[in-house]
């Protein structure tokens, strides 16, 4: 078969099998480089190599401290108190010139947050 200018011809392989092992170890190859790059997966400390005079602090301090998660939740939401400066929400707000008061145009807005009614359980919404 001739080719169109431009255009490479494909080399075509003996037999399927051939083809579906060369994928199969092409995908795991790249896998384990991805692994390796984004530091996934086990024996990564086998494969770290010391570096002379280097002193892992954050080791140390993760030894001395504690590891903090860093999804974790520190404040815990509550109608009975005000929402804390640290709050994203309360730091967004600010950013817009919000200073308390409610949030409506003329500040008439509803200043506390909606208190919750426990209903009974498989009670309608009209009950």
């Amino acid at each position: 078969l001739d080719c169109e200018p431009g255009l490479q011809k494909e080399e075509r392989k003996s037999s399927s099998t051939e083809r579906t092992e060369n994928k199969e170890e092409q995908r795991v190859r790249e896998l384990k480089e991805m692994k390796r790059n984004y530091g996934i997966g086990t024996g990564l400390e086998e494969q770290r190599q010391e570096i002379p005079g280097f002193i892992d602090r954050a080791a140390e301090r993760r030894l001395i401290h504690g590891v903090d998660h860093l999804h974790a939740k520190t404040e815990t939401a509550s109608v009975d108190q005000p929402i804390g400066t640290k709050n994203k929400g309360f730091r967004l707000l600010e950013k817009m010139g919000w200073d308390g008061g409610g949030l409506g145009r003329a500040g008439q807005g509803r200043e506390e947050p909606v208190q919750v009614e426990q209903r009974a359980p498989n009670a309608g919404l009209g009950t």
